[in-house]
């Protein structure tokens, strides 16, 4: 199920690779299946991996990784739609995430945001300056990232991480508050 071994019938069991992103998309694979972790916990696994990767990804980003970020950023801007914001807004962190060259965190974060995109999708619908507010917390990102500023990145995922968890959880406990 973890996708490292390869079973031939008749010839033998044999390993196929043993890259680390291999088991890692097969736990967030497990994390799927199971759905029993909440969702209050897949917003604090995305706290602690994505403003450490962020803050990574500005001492190895390329310049043409940049300037699609940006233009990533301004596409957002326009866009009205919340599944579309928040399908380009999962594909900017996944980039981000993507310029570390570290595909193990690319499949830890991945497996994550699966977990967190119905939340933001209905964060989008409900708060009514989230496309600006969304648009200036990525300029923030990018802004870092641009300067390779590592400490600036992890700051400016921090706080954007952060206040959307804040967001999430302040609405679950009112929705928890009710019943």
């Amino acid at each position: 199920m973890a996708g490292v071994l390869d079973v031939r019938r008749g010839d033998g069991t044999f390993v196929t690779d043993l890259r680390p992103d291999r088991p890692v998309r097969a736990i967030g694979s497990f994390l799927d299946l199971a759905n029993d972790t909440g969702l209050d916990e897949m917003l604090e696994c995305r706290k602690v991996i994505e403003p450490s990767a962020t803050a990574l990804a500005a001492t190895r980003i390329d310049a043409a990784t940049l300037d699609a970020l940006h233009q990533r950023i301004e596409r957002m801007r326009t866009l009205h739609d919340p599944e579309e914001l928040v399908r380009e807004d999962l594909a900017f962190h996944a980039d981000t995430v993507a310029a570390t060259g570290n595909r193990t965190l690319e499949s830890l974060l991945s497996s994550v945001t699966r977990q967190t995109a119905r939340a933001r999708i209905w964060r989008a619908l409900i708060k009514s300056d989230v496309l600006a507010w969304t648009h200036e917390q990525h300029l923030d990102i990018y802004r870092a990232l641009r300067a390779h500023d590592s400490l600036a990145a992890f700051t400016a995922a921090n706080r954007h991480v952060n206040d959307v968890h804040a967001w999430v959880r302040d609405r679950l406990d009112a929705v928890r508050d009710r019943a």
